[in-house]
């Protein structure tokens, strides 16, 4: 897209939208959202996984809370931006939906809600799917360039 520079509006715009553009920072449109589960050691749990690229969320065989030991997990909630941080610099991101509810996620699955509906959580996926995205979480990335990726 071509973008007038000195006024930083777009020259190609759907007619329902005007003025300048802002640059604004993820913490500023997403808020985390997190309701960690007390877990029951006899209970069954069934956990979410997420494929790198871009390509979903998986579901687990469910385990026992037993099995779970002391690992710290949340329940998944609907209509989330989620993303595996420790392959997050394989674009490991996705969006969470009803299908998803019921199930658990560790810590390492941290998910955010639209602030204010100033996002739109599907742009927010497309948007970690492009090479700026890309980097940017190969950035914040535990699992980044000089550990799991070589």
């Amino acid at each position: 897209m071509e973008l007038a520079i000195e006024e930083q509006v777009p020259v190609l715009r759907f007619p329902e939208f005007d003025g300048e553009w802002k640059e604004k920072k993820v913490k500023d449109v997403l808020k985390r959202v997190s309701l960690p589960v007390k877990v029951a050691e006899s209970e069954y749990y069934r956990e979410i996984g997420i494929r790198s690229h871009g390509k979903g969320v998986f579901h687990k065989e469910p385990v026992t809370g037993k099995s779970l030991g002391d690992k710290r997990v949340f329940w998944v909630q609907e209509d989330t931006f989620i993303v595996n941080i420790v392959f997050a610099w394989e674009q490991a991101v996705a969006k969470t939906t009803k299908d998803e509810v019921g199930f658990i996620a560790s810590h390492r699955f941290p998910m955010y809600e639209p602030l204010d509906n100033q996002s739109y959580l599907d742009y927010m996926v497309y948007f970690f799917l492009t090479k700026r995205g890309k980097s940017l979480l190969e950035l914040a990335s535990p699992g980044g360039e000089h550990t799991a990726k070589n």
